[in-house]
């Protein structure tokens, strides 16, 4: 891979992403465990027979369709791309959304894309862009509100992957009273040092 088919590295850089993307955790936060909960909501009387993968699809159309309708159009740029749905950011960044596990690994699937997105290669439209997961974690009790992270996969130009949990606002406001717009990022929530995530094959048999 030559230099021009990486993404700036100022953008796979853990400090960087979360003042970019910390303006919009309350939106992401809500969009991501609304859409979830949608499932229940939705399916009850079919939860029963759908299969792990059916309910992890489910799961995610309906957060894909919940960031649509709540993510501000000015900051955040809807693209579609070979059947899967891309939130792509003014500072550079490609969102997808997936499923992780309690160790914040990633279900990755071995296909080209896949290994496209986890080496964090040049977007598919001739844009350098850094791919990052917008995931989320089933909750230990059924009923409860899931965990919300963003994810960097390990690949070019990141050594490590590291993560950053997405806050619900009442969280994310504990120590910072101050009232802030999309430009004026929050520099009081540093991101948590999670349990770094290594991509490997998703054999847990929970539903979602």
């Amino acid at each position: 891979m030559t230099s021009s088919n990486k993404p700036p590295s100022k953008l796979l850089k853990k400090s960087h992403a979360a003042r970019c993307l910390r303006p919009f955790f309350g939106l992401i936060h809500e969009a991501v465990t609304e859409g979830y909960r949608d499932y229940e909501r939705l399916y009850s009387e079919q939860v029963r027979v759908h299969r792990t993968n059916t309910t992890r699809s489910l799961r995610r159309d309906h957060i894909v369709d919940r960031l649509r309708n709540s993510l501000p159009s000015e900051f955040f740029s809807v693209v579609e791309t070979d059947g899967t749905t891309y939130f792509d950011t003014p500072s550079g960044y490609r969102i997808v959304s997936r499923k992780l596990n309690s160790s914040l690994n990633i279900a990755q699937n071995y296909t080209a894309l896949a290994k496209n997105i986890q080496a964090n290669k040049q977007a598919q439209n001739g844009e350098n862009r850094a791919y990052i997961y917008l995931g989320y974690v089933d909750p230990a009790v059924p009923g409860e509100i899931p965990e919300v992270h963003f994810v960097c996969p390990k690949g070019i130009g990141v050594r490590e992957a590291w993560s950053i949990p997405v806050l619900p606002p009442a969280d994310a406001k504990k120590n910072d009273n101050i009232v802030r717009g999309p430009d004026q990022p929050s520099p009081s929530q540093d991101a948590k040092n999670l349990v770094r995530p290594k991509h490997k094959k998703d054999t847990t048999r929970k539903n979602g």
